[in-house]
């Protein structure tokens, strides 16, 4: 049986955080190919935020995108818990959801002046997985170099 260290409880934090995500993302997804609305019980502008033209691109919800971004970043982390040398694609796909979160919480607060909570959900996720990976890079970092 592996021992649990405190970085492999981090990264296994990381992956509940992203299985949030992608729970979050697969039901905004299936919110959106049912033609169900979505209703929200802390904000009230669910559905104002994911029936806006904002909420697709190309007829493609962006949940859909979050569901493949959520599952591709959890199996990295798996990845990583393993030893294999994946940090540098793990960077980079955080940083990427990272900018698309910012950009996505710029619309609602600006453009659409309402909030949707399960997309804050999403991007509390998106950053934290940023935050947690870019912690990871710079610890490996300094453990490199000492």
């Amino acid at each position: 049986m592996q021992q649990l260290t405190p970085s492999k409880i981090f990264v296994i934090t990381l992956i509940v955080i992203s299985v949030i995500g992608f729970s979050d993302a697969t039901y905004l997804t299936a919110k959106h190919y049912l033609d169900d609305p979505v209703t929200c019980s802390i904000f009230k502008g669910c559905e104002t935020v994911t029936e806006s033209k904002y909420s697709t691109v190309f007829n493609i919800p962006i949940a859909l995108f979050g569901v493949f971004y959520y599952l591709f970043v959890s199996v990295l982390l798996f990845l990583y818990m393993e030893g294999l040398k994946v940090l540098k694609l793990l960077l980079l796909s955080t940083t990427s959801a990272f900018f698309v979160t910012l950009f996505l919480v710029y619309l609602q607060a600006f453009v659409l002046n309402a909030f949707c909570m399960f997309c804050i959900i999403s991007a509390v996720s998106s950053t934290a997985l940023f935050a947690g990976t870019v912690y990871i890079a710079r610890k490996s970092r300094t453990l490199a170099e000492g």
